[in-house]
């Protein structure tokens, strides 16, 4: 499937752990539309996400967030999550989902989003929501003649996806 996301600049949100947005006062640029997102702290010139989600409207989701005392805590920094989080100011990226003919913006962002935090965790990013970070894997061995097997490889790692 051939899916298209517009990352729009990120938001600053917090400027010496004191929040600079909130939800009342959101930057009318942020539309309520599809797309993915996620909150990074910025440690020097790298922006490190923490957080990665997937909305049908991203206005209404960051909103949300900002209305939610567990996120707050961590975009202040008082999180007791890895040291890593605490670190640096904090973002909000956000692209917009850019439909095809016939292509489902639910499914689509969903794909997305679980691309992103498999990148994540492959490079060792602490990233705050846990429970889609586990990905089940399976060991596929092909045993036997070769010449059946043809092209195929003796054994493959397949992620469930």
């Amino acid at each position: 499937m051939d899916i298209t996301i517009d990352w729009q600049p990120p938001v600053q949100l917090t400027k010496a752990k004191t929040l600079i947005i909130d939800a009342d006062d959101l930057p009318e640029e942020i539309e309520n539309i599809p797309g993915v997102y996620y909150f990074s702290r910025r440690h020097g010139p790298e922006y490190t996400p923490f957080y990665i989600g997937e909305t049908l409207t991203i206005r209404s989701r960051l909103k949300s967030h900002l209305n939610s005392v567990s996120i707050v805590d961590v975009l202040r920094g008082v999180s007791k999550e890895d040291d890593r989080i605490r670190q640096g100011s904090r973002h909000f990226h956000y692209g917009y989902f850019v439909g095809k003919s016939r292509q489902d913006a639910k499914t689509c962002i969903q794909i997305v989003q679980k691309m992103m935090i498999r990148l994540a965790v492959e490079n060792g990013t602490p990233i705050l929501n846990k429970q889609l970070t586990k990905i089940k894997t399976h060991e596929i061995s092909f045993e036997g003649s070769g010449d059946g097997r043809g092209w195929y490889e003796a054994s493959y790692t397949m992620d469930d996806s």
